[in-house]
C-alpha cells in the first residue's frame, strides 16, 4: 500500500529538508506522536502539504471533513483513537453492497480498521485520508471516550507493621497531620497513567505528588501552597513556558525539572562508577601534589648501633 517512507516523499516534494526531518524525528523520539504531526507543530510543514504527501505515499484521496459530514446513524459507531494518535471515522455505509467508507489519518492502523470491518460486517472497506484536525473535531463532537484504564490495585504488605492502630493506645495514626507536613511535588502532565499510579509511589517515599494538566489545575495546585518542586512532562513544556511568560503562574519554586518520560528519567545519566573512582583518585593525587610541592623531604632516621 505504501510507496515510500513519508520523509522521502516529503523531501521529493520539496516540502522539508533533511535537517528539518532530523529535528522532527528527535522531537518524535522525546515526545511521541507521528512524524507529520511533529513537523507541523515545529512549523516546518502545513497540514495541506502533509495531506498531499500522504495521498501520494498511500495512493489514497484526501479531503477535509466537518462533524456534520458524519451521518447521524454512524456517529455512535466511531471507534476510540488507536495507537500513536491514529483516528478512523466511518463516513458512509451501504448495507446493500456492504461497502464502508472510512476516513483515516493512518491507513496502517490495521487493528482499528479490522474492528470496524467486523463491526459493520463489511465486504468492502474504502479508505480516504483526512487531516488530523478534521478527525479530532469529529471525535470531540461524536466520538466515544477512550476505554478506562485498568485501575491500580494495591496489595497489602504482608510483613509490614500494622498501621491501623497505635500499639500502646489502640488509636488510629494521625495520617492527615503527616500528609500536611510531607513535601509536595507538582507534576504537570497529560498522561493518564502518571495520574493513576505515581502519587502512590511518591506517597510511599514520603512525598505528596499533585498531578495537574490544564492551566486551571496548575494554578489551583500552586495556590494550595507548599509546592517544593515542579516536574514538567516534555509534552507540556511549551505550554508551561507560555504560562510562565504570560505571568499567569505565581509562587513557582526554584526547582523546575522537565522530563521526557519516567523510564527515560530513570535511565538518564547512570552513575559511571569506574570513571568516578578514577576521577576521585586523580583529584586526591592532585591535591596531595599541590600540598607537598616545595617541601623538603624528611631527614633519614639513623638508629645507633648497639
Amino acid at each position: 500500500m505504501k510507496s515510500a517512507r513519508l520523509d522521502k516523499v516529503l523531501e521529493d516534494l520539496g516540502y522539508v529538508t533533511e535537517k528539518e526531518i532530523r529535528v522532527a524525528l528527535e522531537r518524535q523520539r522525546l515526545r511521541g506522536g507521528r512524524l507529520g504531526s511533529n513537523l507541523i507543530e515545529l512549523g516546518f510543514l502545513t497540514p495541506e502539504q502533509l495531506m498531499r504527501a500522504l495521498s501520494r505515499q498511500y495512493g489514497l484521496p484526501w479531503r477535509p471533513l466537518a462533524p456534520s459530514d458524519v451521518p447521524v446513524e454512524l456517529r455512535d459507531r466511531i471507534p476510540p483513537p488507536g495507537p500513536h494518535g491514529s483516528l478512523a471515522v466511518p463516513i458512509s455505509w451501504n448495507p446493500k453492497t456492504r461497502e464502508l467508507v472510512v476516513a483515516v489519518n493512518d491507513p496502517e492502523d490495521v487493528k482499528t480498521l479490522e474492528a470496524l470491518r467486523q463491526s459493520f460486517d463489511a465486504a468492502h472497506l474504502v479508505l480516504e485520508l483526512a487531516p488530523d484536525r478534521s478527525l479530532r473535531a469529529i471525535h470531540d463532537a461524536w466520538g466515544r471516550p477512550p476505554e478506562p484504564e485498568i485501575p491500580v490495585i494495591e496489595l497489602p504488605e504482608l510483613f509490614a507493621p500494622d498501621e491501623t492502630a497505635d500499639a500502646a493506645t489502640g488509636a488510629a495514626p494521625a495520617r492527615e497531620a503527616s500528609a500536611r507536613t510531607s513535601p509536595r511535588i507538582l507534576m504537570i502532565t497529560g498522561r493518564a497513567h502518571h495520574r493513576s499510579f505515581l502519587p502512590t509511589v511518591f506517597a510511599r517515599e514520603g512525598r505528596e505528588l499533585v498531578v495537574a494538566d490544564s492551566l486551571e489545575e496548575v494554578v489551583a495546585a500552586l495556590e494550595g501552597g507548599g509546592i517544593e518542586a515542579v516536574l514538567v512532562d516534555a509534552e507540556r513544556a511549551d505550554a508551561f513556558r507560555n504560562w510562565v511568560r504570560s505571568g499567569r503562574l505565581t509562587g513557582l519554586p526554584a526547582q523546575i525539572v522537565t522530563f521526557p518520560s519516567v523510564s527515560e528519567a530513570l535511565l538518564a545519566n547512570p552513575v559511571p562508577y569506574e570513571e568516578m573512582i578514577r576521577s576521585l583518585r586523580a583529584a586526591v593525587e592532585a591535591l596531595a601534589d599541590a600540598r607537598t610541592r616545595g617541601t623538603e623531604p624528611a631527614p633519614a632516621v639513623r638508629h645507633p648501633r648497639p
